[in-house]
């Protein structure tokens, strides 16, 4: 069988047709390959550009609420300080002896005392003895210690702090407690008591005063005992930092 003979002239213009299409067919790819990477990176950057300013904004923003939150509590601890002064000078006109205000500047390091001290002592009439009030005229607890700039105080939670309280004509010993504010002693059995029940400490001397102390919250009565159980919770917060001491 006889193959068809082809034209010298026809093949030697289609075959660098076929390679110059080959050639702009495989370059055209390229390029489109090269267009889309250049403008994928241009995206890429854009993006990086855009959060480094985003970032810069945020970073911007925080330090701007950081600014506006210590505006606010500056202006919150400024109304609470007004606010104390006015109990503070309420409370000094009512009070029949004179009021020392001091602060709390540190505490004894035991879990089981609580004992504090204060930065006002001699110098400002501090006895041992004086009764230690919250800014809300409640009993807090006793001065200890004095020196002439300093002064220790026994708060009514400690075990060891003991004093004398009045609830509806009955006297009765107060105890500190750890855990339940403050107990009263040796009640007897058959005197009522229920919970709510205030507690004072009334001052001794020419000028009487009713301190409030707290609340009755437990009442337990055993029938085999002469005595009922009973605990008081403190108005005064072991927290307090600003305080008064009634000087006689």
């Amino acid at each position: 069988m006889r193959l068809p003979t082809v034209d010298r002239k026809k093949l030697s213009f289609i075959i660098p047709l076929l390679i110059l299409l080959a050639v702009v067919f495989i370059g055209r790819k390229q390029l489109t390959k090269f267009v889309f990477r250049q403008m994928k990176a241009a995206a890429y950057f854009q993006d990086l550009q855009r959060n480094r300013t985003l970032k810069k904004e945020l970073i911007q923003l925080k330090a701007k609420i950081v600014e506006l939150n210590l505006a606010l509590s500056s202006c919150q601890s400024l109304k609470r300080q007004n606010q104390r002064l006015r109990q503070m000078l309420g409370l000094k006109r009512k009070a029949p002896y004179s009021l020392v205000a001091a602060a709390i500047i540190g505490q004894v390091p035991s879990s089981w005392r609580r004992i504090v001290f204060l930065d006002k002592g001699k110098n400002s009439g501090i006895q041992k003895g004086d009764v230690v009030l919250d800014t809300q005229a409640n009993l807090l607890g006793r001065i200890v210690k004095v020196s002439e700039g300093r002064s220790q105080a026994i708060l009514i939670y400690d075990p060891d702090f003991k004093i004398k309280v009045s609830l509806d004509n009955l006297y009765a010993l107060a105890e500190g407690s750890l855990w339940r504010g403050m107990s009263l002693k040796y009640i007897p059995y058959d005197v009522k008591i229920k919970l709510g029940d205030e507690a004072f400490y009334v001052s001794e001397g020419k000028k009487e005063w009713r301190v409030k102390v707290g609340k009755v919250s437990f009442v337990y009565k055993d029938e085999n005992s002469l005595t009922q159980e009973v605990f008081l919770e403190p108005y005064a917060s072991a927290a307090e930092r600003e305080v008064f001491v009634a000087v006689k």
